[in-house]
């Protein structure tokens, strides 16, 4: 292939992928590992596609910018907590991730990271951070995006953080389509390679009791170093090295919902599932007050209070890590997340007064599970996208 004719590819292709780009954007977003690599490419494409395609460059610039605003986001007192369509075991430390040193470039008050030296494209690059990223730092925000086929929530105020993917997707949206599931011949075009990646690494359409690979579904935060999730894993052991990991992914993918203050999920784990617990992990020690009380966990951390829930009693199991995970064991688990702060007007006491007081009803013959805000129910899904 002559030098004109492989540019000419190049451009195609990359054209091509902007165009999926503008109406699905992100497939494995917020990444705390990927969107490093992915903000470096975007980098290349802005410093040297110019002076052939300018048209290519503002795709980038637009990619780039959007990609440091929604990671902007999703920082809260030092960390990024987000839903993830790809992790490892950097899920535990949010302050920690990689994609922090992109949020140290913008406020150098964040914490930083060496992010495995892909900001070395950004010591030549022309290219400008955008103002509105560093405003979205420390701004409280309400607001639901979708990314790929993710419906994602982000409620974040001065005091708390509440994020998750829905699933399933409730708002009529209609998913893009994977092109090999019906023809697995190669095919030429980024579509196919976007729908052989999906197939391979995990899907961003979240349904109940499909299949999981290393995406991370939500986060309840008081600081980037106090927050709790809840995963099913793939291992029994947190020294494997399986995907989906003991902490990143999911191996059945839970229903979950979400409203500003409160997030609802529900587990059903199939017979032929070798893991029959979910679990919980939690840094406890970095909270300024834990109260365990029957099937409740609460927590403060400065302003901050946070409730935890579940139908299943929990049990501490030491890990690699000591004090920090509570098991759930069975095969349908039900889970309750709240989240209060100084706008309440509430003391930690009265929280947990008010939480005890009118706790969640779980209907475990139906799966149906409801609080005084919202209702879910377990209804399995049908997505077909990894190959198992």
């Amino acid at each position: 292939m002559k030098d004109h004719e492989l540019a000419q590819w190049g451009q195609d292709r990359l054209n091509e992928w902007f165009e999926c780009f503008q109406f699905d954007g992100f497939e494995e977003f917020n990444s705390g590992v990927y969107m490093l690599v992915t903000f470096a490419a975007l980098l290349n494409i802005i410093d040297f596609a110019g002076e052939v395609d300018p048209a290519l460059a503002q795709s980038a610039t637009r990619a780039a910018d959007l990609l440091l605003e929604r990671l902007a986001m999703h920082t809260f007192r030092g960390g990024i907590l987000a839903p993830m369509g790809r992790i490892y075991r950097s899920v535990l430390y949010p302050y920690r991730q990689g994609s922090m040193a992109l949020m140290n470039l913008l406020d150098p008050a964040q914490p930083w990271d060496y992010a495995e030296g892909w900001l070395a494209f950004l010591a030549t690059s022309h290219y400008q951070l955008p103002e509105q990223a560093v405003r979205l730092l420390s701004a409280q925000i309400h607001e639901t995006y979708t990314t790929g086929n993710a419906l994602i929530r982000l409620d974040k105020t001065d005091d708390t953080l509440l994020t998750s993917v829905a699933s399933p997707r409730t708002d009529g949206a209609r998913r893009w389509p994977n092109i090999a599931l019906d023809s697995m011949p190669y095919q030429e075009g980024h579509t196919y390679t976007r729908s052989m990646n999906e197939r391979f690494h995990g899907t961003s359409c979240f349904e109940p009791g499909t299949h999981g690979y290393q995406q991370h579904l939500w986060y309840a935060a008081l600081s980037g170093d106090v927050f709790l999730f809840v995963n099913h894993p793939g291992s029994t052991s947190e020294g494997g090295d399986m995907r989906p990991g003991y902490w990143h992914g999911n191996s059945i993918i839970p229903a979950l919902t979400q409203t500003q203050d409160e997030l609802l999920m529900i587990y059903r784990i199939p017979d032929h599932d070798p893991v029959h617990f979910v679990h919980l992990f939690c840094p406890f020690a970095r909270a300024d007050r834990v109260v365990e009380e029957n099937y409740w966990l609460f927590l403060q951390k400065d302003s901050g209070m946070l409730a935890f829930w579940t139908s299943a009693r929990m049990e501490p199991f030491d890990g690699l890590l000591a004090g920090c995970e509570r098991r759930m064991y069975g095969d349908s688990t039900a889970c309750v997340v709240r989240v209060s702060g100084r706008e309440q007007g509430l003391s930690f006491e009265d929280f947990q007064a008010d939480c005890l007081a009118h706790p969640p009803v779980w209907d475990d013959v139906h799966c149906k599970l409801h609080t005084r805000s919202a209702h879910l129910e377990w209804t399995p899904g049908h997505v077909e996208t990894r190959c198992l």
